[in-house]
């Protein structure tokens, strides 16, 4: 099966528990002109824990939750 959603990272850098990265970004959904590249940061926050931040867009913020698919408490 072909991976419709994944990108390549674009300028990947870690600061220590700091990921920052670029992709690539059409215009519109399906067209192929290209606008500017979108800037992330990705910010562990624990363990199993880490806040994921678009730059332009700020204070735009998803908390991301690492839960293992071998534990039975995790399956929703």
């Amino acid at each position: 099966m072909e991976d419709k959603t994944g990108l390549p990272l674009i300028a990947p850098k870690i600061e220590g528990r700091i990921l920052t990265f670029e992709v690539i970004h059409h215009k519109r959904h399906g067209s192929s002109e290209l606008g500017p590249n979108v800037r992330f940061r990705v910010e562990l926050t624990g363990e199993n824990e880490a806040i994921l931040h678009r730059l332009e867009h700020q204070p735009d913020a998803i908390k991301l939750t690492r839960r293992s698919w071998r534990d039975p408490s995790n399956r929703n």
